[in-house]
């Protein structure tokens, strides 16, 4: 018979790994986020959005439109000149802040590959057909590589 002290641990064990995973998901989150947010309004530089003129033109747009909001025009209600100024800031700042995020990913992406193959070694095959072990970043393009199940591939190639 099971005591309510062990239930009560062995749950706690159980649970504990899901939580510690899911609180390092949200440190890699926020880790991504908040570089992106800062970069979202230094990408709001017309140097920068020159490389994408779409972007360009909304946010010359919204500049002209944000200008009018404080010109008095008995035509168009203030209230109305407001609403699409911050439409078109939010569109061009939410644009800035999802390529920012991307390239965060992209980079993050990059950087962790590049960890997870130091120190990867590779098992080449000769000329003879013998097998030595070298670095995987000595691999040179027409080098043979054996690889078993759940090891590493220790580079780009193709499977023969």
């Amino acid at each position: 018979m099971m005591s309510t002290t062990d239930f009560s641990r062995r749950d706690a064990v159980k649970t504990a790994e899901p939580q510690a995973a899911s609180e390092s998901a949200k440190t890699g989150i926020a880790a991504l986020w908040r570089p992106a947010l800062v970069q979202a309004f230094v990408k709001l530089d017309p140097r920068q959005l020159k490389r994408s003129p779409v972007m360009l033109v909304v946010e010359l747009t919204a500049i002209l439109t944000t200008v009018l909001c404080v010109i008095p025009n008995p035509q168009v209600p203030t209230s109305v000149c407001v609403q699409i100024a911050l439409w078109l800031w939010f569109t061009v700042l939410f644009a800035n802040f999802a390529e920012a995020l991307a390239e965060g990913r992209g980079k993050a992406r990059a950087d962790s590959l590049k960890a997870g193959s130091e120190g990867l070694k590779a098992r080449i095959r000769d000329e003879n057909g013998s097998l030595r072990i070298i670095n995987a970043s000595e691999l040179r393009k027409g080098d043979v590589v054996r690889v078993d199940a759940g090891e590493m591939i220790p580079g780009d190639g193709e499977v023969i």
